[in-house]
């Protein structure tokens, strides 16, 4: 459909007062067609109203209808309101609409809404711009005059016809969408459905939809995209749903985008998706002494992290109790079962932490290396361990002793040392040494080891290599009574743990 119109400029209107008389003056509408229809002016007992092209013309001539009222009566230096209303009568609009209106020297125009855009002299100008069709803009002037023989105030509308055409806009019968999870996680499939329907009464040709994928998402078959050839796809609300399987290969948000396209150049676009693809990210950290001593326990500490955008399900903490430890406690309830502690934490959220301990026990000398490892659902497993010393103290407890008490002089005596380790390491390097008083004189000694020094009063014997945990050594040394009175059996033992030698003495009376 197509409207035009001429470029022209509305007459001016008259309203001239004189003694209540309203007078209309035809020589300024020079610019009208059929002044007579063209113009109009009536009055009631309140107020005076002139129109100009608002009526007696075809629609296809008349384009601007301006409607003035003023009161029919007014005081001299008081001021009044009256009203310009621009109204479009055309089916198209209208552009750069302009009102000139023009007074006489004794009038004043003392305020306006809108503003005017332009002023001096005896005239206002207000660019009201386009006008769309039917459309009306009014604006109210507040005046006064000074004369009480005259006042007039005249209008002009100036406007720029538009051509306007107006296509007939056609739907496409051809309507496809496509549907994906708003949510997944990395590790599942993004199930993708688009489905292509002809709501037209005829069948489309050469129908083809096609799936396009951002960077970082692909097919499950690795492809970056998919096309579907369809063909011909009958009228009536005919459709054809694919489900497809898509993957990602990081986190992130992928947008989806499905058109199709059809004979004749038809092509449509899905409403976008988009699919924000989360992972689970788990972290652990370990923490226990770097060293223990073999029959004590050492506490170990374990916290499990999940630094991802999503929450990991089954998340599950192990510890393989390692060689030369005990378990001996868990919290958080911890299970200990085939060698290892286990703790099924459940769902831990994102942006959320646990921490569980558990006790072992040093039971042999080793370098043991406690181990936790974490594993979840969609979440990378990941492990962390400790290394510490279990380490073992020798603890010698010895006995010193005589046979024969009290003992004549002349006769023998046999002396005695026995050494045991009490402790979860060998003493290495034990050396026992004796010691006599006067009262005796040394004879024979016998032992694991060989007496490396001695004399008649002090006797040293080689140091014995290593006397493991649990083990007993004795030591014995034959002694003659020379003397009689009180005498003190010394027994002094060192070894590689001992910095200060152990010592004991054993009392025999000599007669």
């Amino acid at each position: 459909m197509l409207y035009f119109f001429h470029q022209k400029t509305v007459s001016w209107v008259l309203l001239f007062f004189v003694a209540g008389t309203l007078l209309l003056f035809p020589g300024y509408a020079v610019a009208a067609q059929r002044s007579s229809d063209f113009m109009n002016v009536t009055s009631n007992k309140d107020s005076i109203e002139g129109t100009m092209g608002c009526q007696g013309l075809t629609s296809s001539d008349n384009v601007l209808c301006v409607e003035k009222v003023m009161p029919k009566k007014i005081q001299v230096g008081k001021q009044f309101d009256y009203t310009i209303k621009v109204t479009n009568l055309a089916e198209c609009g209208v552009d750069d609409v302009v009102i000139t209106e023009r007074i006489l020297e004794k009038f004043a125009i003392l305020n306006a809404n809108p503003e005017s855009t332009k002023s001096g002299g005896n005239t206002a100008e207000w660019a009201l711009g386009y006008l769309g069709p039917k459309e009306s803009k009014l604006i109210t002037i507040t005046g006064s005059t000074q004369d009480p023989k005259v006042t007039t105030a005249c209008t002009k509308a100036v406007y720029h016809p538009l051509l306007c055409l107006r296509p007939e806009v056609l739907e496409s019968d051809l309507k496809v969408t496509l549907k994906a999870p708003e949510r997944t996680l990395i590790c599942d499939p993004i199930p993708v459905n688009i489905t292509v329907a002809n709501t037209g009464k005829v069948a489309t040709e050469n129908v083809k939809v096609t799936l396009v994928l951002p960077q970082g998402l692909t097919m499950s078959d690795d492809k970056a995209g998919q096309t579907i050839m369809i063909g011909t796809l009958p009228g009536g609300g005919a459709s054809k749903s694919y489900d497809l399987s898509l993957k990602a290969s990081k986190p992130g948000t992928y947008p989806h985008k499905a058109t199709v396209e059809a004979e004749g150049g038809l092509i449509m676009t899905a409403v976008p998706s988009t699919t924000v693809v989360a992972q689970p990210v788990i972290k652990v950290s370990m923490t226990g002494p770097a060293k223990v001593l073999v029959s004590k326990d050492a506490e170990y500490k374990v916290t499990v992290e999940n630094a991802g955008n999503a929450d990991a399900a089954n998340t599950l903490v192990t510890s393989q109790v390692p060689f030369g430890m005990k378990f001996v406690s868990a919290s958080n309830g911890g299970v200990m079962a085939d060698g290892k502690v286990t703790w099924n934490l459940g769902i831990l959220g994102s942006q959320k932490s646990v921490s569980v301990h558990m006790l072992y026990r040093g039971e042999k000398e080793t370098s043991a290396q406690p181990k936790v490892t974490v594993a979840g659902t969609c979440c990378q497993e990941t492990s962390a361990t400790v290394k510490t010393e279990v380490q073992g103290i020798p603890v010698l407890l010895f006995e010193s002793g005589d046979s024969e008490d009290p003992v004549a002089v002349g006769g023998y005596e046999n002396f005695h040392v026995t050494l045991e380790n009490q402790g979860s390491a060998a003493a290495k390097n034990v050396v026992v040494k004796i010691n006599l008083e006067k009262n005796f004189e040394y004879v024979s000694s016998k032992g694991p080891t060989v007496a490396k020094a001695e004399n008649s009063k002090e006797i040293e014997f080689a140091p014995l290599a290593s006397l493991e945990p649990k083990q007993k050594m004795t030591w014995e040394i034959r002694a003659k009574a020379v003397e009689e009175g009180d005498h003190l059996f010394r027994v002094k033992v060192k070894s590689d743990s001992n910095e200060r030698p152990i010592e004991k003495t054993e009392s025999t009376h000599v007669f």
